[in-house]
Parts: structure tokens; sequence; C-alpha cells
């Protein structure tokens, strides 16, 4: 058996990152400006280690060195809280201390492993010969990511991809699933960035997932939203976000989506198009009756609807100033796929208030047109 090959991938990967490390870098990652509870510390890791390191990473060797810094990092927290960011008197976590512990644990990993008799222990790539049906079974679908700030000062969306959801959690679930979150911020970025590093670490952990994904995903939206307004409260932040997340199933064939906001998605199967998600507008007469009665009411400003004449959606996570009317209660739809699906696109209000679902659809089958190959492999989504 030729290890050197079977690994080779990996081989590749590690040699790259190592001459990228600089030891002396002390912010080799953007953080959020607000502070760590001790339940909060997982999900922002995992965010901060698929950033780090990068779509060039192996799925599977992602996953593997993901856990184990997260593991040796708790681990650190547990043994040295003040060096890991501990501030006792306010009982939370510094981000910028935390980071640099987290990035530092995972780049000893990867030197670590230029000895190749500890690289064979890691599991095989799913592109190796010897790999397991069920590894290659876990390979992700392909997907493309854009973001546009346009005339915003500083970026306030965030996006989230999670290739293999059971893996990084370590779940006991073996379906092979699919995690995709976008998160358009308004007010600031901070919300938007709790949410993308939390929501989908509060299905995983959720006591009905996967036996019931639709509550555990209905209820991961509010616990992200409590969490994020109990913090918003403590240290003064104001913003809001709309969330938009899916859920793909490989072998069940289910595409599970949930949202609160105006974010939408479509899904384009030979040809035919259909947005699969109706978005949360002040405009619509159940939003607004629904607002009229907890007291708030929905005004004409700035050639749109607007809950108390200040924002333009009625479902957020967030805007604790617009709580109770901004509800953060999502919708939850399970779509049942038969094959025939060639996309799905998750997108912004930005994308659907230019574009309508048919000339986003046209322009992504151009872009397949252009490449064949992708549009059979797309047929497997």
């Amino acid at each position: 058996m030729d290890l050197v090959k079977e690994y080779s991938e990996y081989k590749e990967y590690i040699d790259e990152f190592a001459k990228t490390i600089n030891p002396h870098d002390q912010l080799p990652l953007r953080v959020a400006g607000y502070c760590l509870r001790d339940y909060e510390i997982h999900g922002e890791i995992l965010e901060w280690l698929m950033t780090y390191l990068g779509k060039s990473c192996p799925v599977t060797f992602r996953i593997y060195l993901i856990q184990l810094a997260i593991q040796r990092t708790l681990e650190k927290v547990k043994d040295s809280p003040v060096e890991c960011g501990f501030d006792e008197n306010r009982n939370v976590y510094q981000p910028l201390k935390l980071v640099r512990i987290v990035v530092a644990v995972v780049n000893e990993i990867i030197l670590d492993l230029q000895d190749n008799s500890k690289l064979y222990e890691v599991p095989l790539p799913p592109t190796s010969s010897l790999a397991s049906e069920l590894t290659q079974l876990k390979a992700p679908p392909k997907y493309s990511v854009d973001a546009i700030k346009n005339s915003r000062r500083t970026m306030e969306d965030k996006h989230m991809i999670i290739d293999d959801f059971n893996g990084y959690f370590n779940t006991q679930d073996t379906e092979p699933t699919f995690y995709y979150g976008i998160f358009d911020g308004h007010s600031g970025s901070d919300a938007a960035s709790y949410a993308n590093s939390h929501l989908n670490y509060n299905i995983a952990v959720h006591p009905k997932y996967p036996s019931d994904i639709t509550t555990a995903m209905r209820e991961a939206f509010l616990v992200t939203d409590i969490a994020f307004l109990k913090k918003a409260k403590a240290e003064n932040l104001n913003s809001g976000t709309t969330a938009l997340c899916a859920m793909y199933r490989k072998t069940e064939k289910k595409l599970y989506i949930g949202w609160c906001g105006d974010s939408q998605a479509l899904i384009a199967r030979v040809g035919n198009v259909r947005q699969i998600v109706k978005k949360h507008s002040p405009e619509d007469e159940s939003e607004r009756l629904r607002i009229e009665k907890l007291g708030g009411a929905v005004l004409y400003w700035g050639n749109s609807y607007r809950v108390n004449g200040a924002l333009s959606v009625s479902r957020a996570i967030g805007d604790m100033m617009h709580k109770p009317f901004l509800s953060a209660e999502p919708e939850i739809e399970c779509i049942d796929l038969d094959g025939e699906e060639d996309f799905i696109v998750l997108g912004c209000d930005g994308l659907w208030d230019n574009l309508t679902e048919d000339e986003v659809a046209i322009a992504v089958y151009k872009k397949l047109r252009e490449n064949p190959d992708l549009l059979q492999k797309y047929k497997n989504i």
C-alpha cells in the first residue's frame, strides 16, 4: 500500500500551509467585537478555524483538524482560563486573546503532522482508493459563494458553509448532511457574526436533532436570538440580522429551509424555477396585524413599509430596540428532492430586489453551460 500516494492531498496542503504561518502575527483572524460566555466558545472557534484553514483544506482533513483543535483549546481553557482571555470580573472571555490560543493550537497540530508517521493516523481523504464508501458518500456538493459590500462602509453580512455537518459536530447521526447559511446584518455586523457562528451549533446540540430537524431548526433560531439579546443588553449592541439556512440530507433526499427576514432561496429543476422562501415584510398583512397586536406600528417611510418607521423587515435575530415587534420566529420548510434538481440559490434581499428569479436562474445556467461537466455534477445535488 502506497501511503505517500494515498495521503498526497493532505501532504500538499500541510506543506503549503506551513509556508503561511506567521508566529508574530498578533491578529491572524478578524473576530467579533463582543465577549464570549463559556457556552459560546465552541461555536466561535468552529467559525474561526473554518476561516483560518481556508477552502483549500480537504474536507475530511479539515474536520479532523477542527475537532482536535477544539478539544485541545477547551482543555487549555479549563486549565488556564486567564491565559485564554478569561475576565474574572465580568465572567467572559476576550476573543482577541482566545483566538491567538486557537491559532497557535492548530498551527502546532499541522506542523506536527509534517511527520509522516503521525499523518498516517489521520482518516483517509474521500478521494483515496482506500476510503470507505461512507466517507465517499459524505463528499460535499459543488457550490459557489460571492459577497458584495456595495456602498456600505463596512461589510455587515456573513455566510457559513459546513461540508459535513455531523462530522464537524461529532453527532451520532450518519446521514450525510450539508449546511448553508446566509445572514444579512443591519445596524452593524455583530448580530450577523453571532448568528453565523451559533445557529448551526444550536441546531447540532438540540435534543431533537436529527430525529426532528424541523423542531431543532425552529428552536435554534429562537435560542440564538435570546442569547444575542442577552449579550446585546450587557454590551450595548443594537444590531440585527435576517437569517436563512438550508440543510441538505443527501441519501434521504430532503432539503430543510429555515428563515426569518427577507433573504430568499430558489430551486431549479430541469429549467423550471421556484421560489421556496416567502420573505417576512411589514407590508404583508399578517405581519402587519401581528405587529399592531403587540402595540407596534407599520409606517410607510423611505419608499417602503417599516416597523415603527425604522426597519423594512418584520422578522430578524437581534434588534433589541425593536423587540417584540421584530420576531425571530422562523418559518421552516422540508422539501422532498427527486434527483432532477439542477441547483439551489440562497441570496440576501440585495439580489432579489434587483433580479427576478428567472434572471438569477438564467445567469447560473449560462455558467453551467460553459462547464458541461459541472452541470452533470450538479445533477447529484
